[in-house]
């Protein structure tokens, strides 16, 4: 009955040893999981910036690009505009010379 007593103990403590080698096993394999989790989730991080970056470059790029042909196009139009203006203005100033001239020459 000792021996029988024995070997349960001894069982015991075998299933106890068991138990604390698992426990620090399945601990490892949480951190060792948390810590890729956690580089994933720093490298996934680090390419959604690095793509926004390059998406913001292209727009930046794109904007512009679109604001110079828009320049191109409405710069020579705002030209003809001012020479229109200034030719009008010039004929205004005629008639009123012309016109002031004849009231004094009247």
């Amino acid at each position: 009955m000792l021996k029988a007593f024995k070997t349960v103990i001894d069982k015991e403590q075998e299933a106890h040893r068991i138990i604390r080698e698992a426990q620090v096993q399945a601990e490892k394999i949480m951190s060792d999981a948390q810590k890729k989790a956690e580089e994933a989730y720093k490298k996934t991080y680090e390419q959604t910036v690095t793509k926004a970056k390059r998406r913001s470059k292209e727009l930046r790029r794109r904007a512009k690009e679109e604001a110079e042909h828009e320049a191109e196009i409405f710069l020579p139009r705002a030209e003809q505009q001012i020479k229109e203006i200034k030719r009008k203005a010039k004929e205004r100033f005629d008639e009123a010379v012309s016109s002031v001239l004849d009231e004094i020459l009247s």
